[in-house]
């Protein structure tokens, strides 16, 4: 009896034992895989906070490459949270927590091993796209460079097919009842210029806004015959304004007086013009330019008044600008060249900033001037009265106004009105004109 009773009270003091040592060792199992786990999720945001400050340096191929990462360092971390929750019902008697302690460590590792390992390569490709780039900006350059040389080569070679060219500006008639071959035999008569149809090459109208506004172009076979015609201009343009066709190739002091005047058709074909029923037409005879050169000059002249330089003119379809009597000329043949006024303007920002500004002062000052009327277009020659009316005059006035009243009128109409007292308004078929005339008075005093 005693032997069983101790025997028995052995049994449950060893299964007792038992039961405490399992439960001390799960005990102990859960807590160490606790603090893996809690090693190992600190072990994951260090690393994770790596990859965010790497993954803002670099571009968009980049980021996709390290969350690919971050996808598979999450997985890993919901594996660990999976084994803190049920190792028991996977393991009943649970593993060793030591050989899971080196398991999960050796996965960490080779996780920050391939996140190092993926740095690495990112940093190379880095650096290969940086070099390429370079290469690429570098060609770039050269190229736009010479892209640059081939537009003004382009440019320049328009501009010589047209050297033999000029533009009539001021032909307001029906090409039906005056063909423009007629117009410029009349032209020519006006100025005195020994033409003939085969001196002309080409012959084309350049339409305007309003009817009025239409040129002719003309190509002439030759420099000798271009240069006759607008020498001839030249002359004509004096004589009106002054009196004396000689002043057109005398000193530069009388250009100034003239380069900012505007005549009329009028002025140069008055019966023709009479016969129509034509209106203030503007006239004048350039040389031709490229659309790309005229907005060259506009800016040149914009630029040039704005720096202050004195000087811009067009020689065969040449643009020049100079700042003063005695400096060098600048030939201008693109944007780039305003540089010589100003370093600032080769930059294209710049140079726009630069126009913008004219153009706004140029408004500015218009708003606060009127219209420059002649004389023939009004109804008061008074220098003194500062509102002038209009009226549809369709002679023009100018020094030798007598002398086109006599071939207008013949000798017995003429005498009838050449007898009318200095000042006085007649009426003369529907024109109200005024022959406010005497010594003192030329179209000089009101251009």
């Amino acid at each position: 009896m005693y032997f069983d009773e101790e025997q028995n009270n052995l049994t449950g003091t060893a299964n007792i034992t038992g039961a405490n040592h399992e439960d001390i060792l799960e005990d102990e199992e859960q807590n160490n895989l606790t603090g893996t786990a809690n090693i190992t999720g600190a072990n994951h945001e260090d690393i994770l906070e790596e990859l965010d400050d790497r993954i803002d340096e670099i571009k968009t191929k980049i980021e996709m490459k390290c969350e690919e990462v971050s996808k598979d360092a999450a997985g890993l971390s919901e594996d660990t949270a999976g084994r803190n929750q049920g190792p028991e019902e996977n393991h009943p008697f649970g593993t060793d927590p030591h050989e899971e302690q080196n398991n999960l460590t050796g996965t960490a590792n080779i996780a920050g091993a391939n996140h190092e390992y993926i740095l690495e390569q990112l940093d190379d490709r880095i650096d290969e796209i940086k070099t390429k780039i370079g290469s690429l900006y570098s060609r770039n350059s050269a190229l736009l460079h010479r892209m640059n040389k081939v537009d003004d080569y382009i440019k320049r070679g328009a501009d010589m097919e047209t050297r033999y060219v000029i533009e009539i500006m001021g032909y307001p008639f029906d090409q039906e009842k005056i063909p423009p071959e007629e117009f410029l035999g009349l032209l020519a008569n006006a100025l005195n210029i020994n033409f003939t149809q085969r001196q002309v090459r080409g012959l084309r109208m350049a339409h305007g806004v309003k009817r009025s506004d239409a040129r002719l172009i003309v190509e002439f076979g030759s420099a000798k015959d271009k240069k006759t015609w607008l020498r001839a201009y030249k002359r004509k343009l004096y004589e009106i304004s002054w009196g004396d066709p000689e002043k057109a190739f005398g000193t530069k002091e009388t250009y100034k007086f003239i380069q900012h005047k505007m005549v009329y058709l009028q002025d140069f074909l008055p019966t023709l013009c009479e016969i129509h029923a034509v209106g203030p037409v503007p006239f004048a005879i350039n040389e031709y330019m490229s659309p790309y050169r005229k907005r060259l000059l506009s800016y040149a002249k914009l630029l040039c008044a704005e720096y202050k330089w004195r000087f811009v003119w067009v020689s065969e379809g040449d643009i020049f600008i100079r700042e003063k009597h005695g400096s060098p000329g600048n030939y201008v043949r693109s944007e780039r060249d305003f540089r010589a006024i100003d370093w600032r303007l080769e930059k294209e920002e710049f140079f726009w900033k630069k126009l913008n500004e004219c153009n706004a002062k140029r408004r500015e000052l218009y708003r606060g001037t009127t219209k420059r009327i002649l004389p023939w277009m009004t109804t008061n020659d008074d220098s003194y009265v500062k509102r002038r009316t209009y009226k549809e005059s369709l002679l023009n006035y100018r020094r030798k106004f007598d002398v086109q009243l006599k071939q207008m009128l013949g000798e017995q109409e003429y005498s009838k009105y050449a007898s009318v007292p200095v000042g006085e308004t007649y009426n003369f078929r529907t024109l109200s004109l005024n022959l406010f005339r005497h010594r003192t008075t030329s179209l000089r005093n009101f251009i």
